[in-house]
């Protein structure tokens, strides 16, 4: 038996102490030992129960999509404005905006969330179920002026989703969160991405995605207005006159994937997401994250105040009765 309460466990824990000193004075206090105030006792602590959710697990039932928690965590920085997707055609974060819309598609019963890096990390969008917010959020993406960038920097971006992860987690333990990383692997100090300690611990599953080509191309320079500027580029340092060439760092991709018993998915050159992404999840969710269902077991302490209720109301109408019968 387990308990999801759907109102603060504060507040069932005082009315539930208030209900107890209640109970206990009316059994000391002869006056008050009376059948209906027992039984209206007994009506509000069945609410309370109510309150409480309690729930039991059932292994035949099968956990659902709307169990998931999908949290995007998408490199916006200015390398993801690189031009090397599919033949040199589209930048790599238009790539990934229509990533993110088909994932939601295929999970359109999940909770979205959305931490993001571009000039700063930031979640742009809170946990929620409503899937045209998350597509309007994945729309809004689009990396920021190159002088108010700091550079990528996949750990600190990955450190502060863990935190998030961890919240949602606390709040609502009988879900299971996916990570979704969505990146082209640079690092601006060229070192390996470190991964916070506790993030597997949080995950029941993830995909990261890679964006770019072996052969990269020249990172365009974004104006103050946020526009991409085709024929500015950006170069190597202040000194140099070679521009700077972004490529997809497949190995850092790969590392990350494997300590996160993640799948791996290039996006190079080719057109859409793989279409097995739902059925990817259910076969490979850890071993920790049993398949057992909940099912909710409060209906049953709803019958019992009905029943409690229709018990008081004919009880009020036969003394009602009686007492009009006196009177005439």
């Amino acid at each position: 038996m387990i308990f999801q309460p759907i109102i603060p466990v504060a507040w069932l824990l005082i009315a539930a102490a208030l209900l107890t000193a209640f109970t206990i004075f009316c059994v000391f206090r002869k006056p008050m030992r009376r059948s209906h105030i027992f039984r209206r006792i007994a009506i509000v602590a069945f609410i309370l129960i109510a309150f409480a959710r309690p729930m039991a697990g059932n292994e035949n039932i099968e956990r659902v999509v709307s169990d998931l928690n999908l949290f995007f965590v998408v490199d916006n920085s200015g390398s993801m404005a690189t031009k090397d997707m599919e033949g040199g055609e589209r930048y790599r974060f238009e790539v990934a905006k229509a990533d993110i819309k088909k994932i939601i598609r295929t999970f359109p019963s999940a909770r979205y969330s959305m931490v993001v890096l571009d000039y700063d990390i930031y979640q742009s969008l809170p946990l929620t179920s409503d899937a045209s917010m998350a597509t309007a959020a994945a729309d809004a993406l689009r990396p920021r002026k190159s002088n108010a960038t700091s550079g990528t920097d996949l750990s600190d971006l990955l450190e502060f989703a863990t935190k998030r992860i961890k919240k949602y987690n606390e709040r609502n333990p009988d879900r299971r969160s996916i990570l979704f990383l969505l990146t082209d692997g640079e690092e601006s100090n060229d070192k390996p991405t470190e991964l916070p300690k506790n993030l597997s611990g949080e995950l029941s599953g993830g995909i990261v995605i890679g964006y770019g080509t072996e052969k990269g191309g020249m990172v365009p320079r974004i104006s103050n207005d946020n526009q991409i500027l085709e024929n500015e580029f950006i170069r190597e340092n202040t000194m140099s006159d070679e521009y700077h060439i972004s490529r997809l760092n497949e190995n850092n991709l790969k590392t990350i994937a494997n300590k996160l018993n993640a799948r791996f998915i290039r996006r190079d050159d080719t057109g859409e997401l793989p279409n097995d992404l739902d059925s990817y999840f259910w076969s490979n969710m850890k071993s920790a994250d049993s398949a057992v269902g909940k099912i909710d077991l409060y209906w049953i302490a709803a019958v019992i105040i009905i029943g409690l209720l229709l018990w008081d109301a004919t009880v009020v109408a036969h003394k009602i009765a009686l007492e009009r019968k006196a009177v005439k």
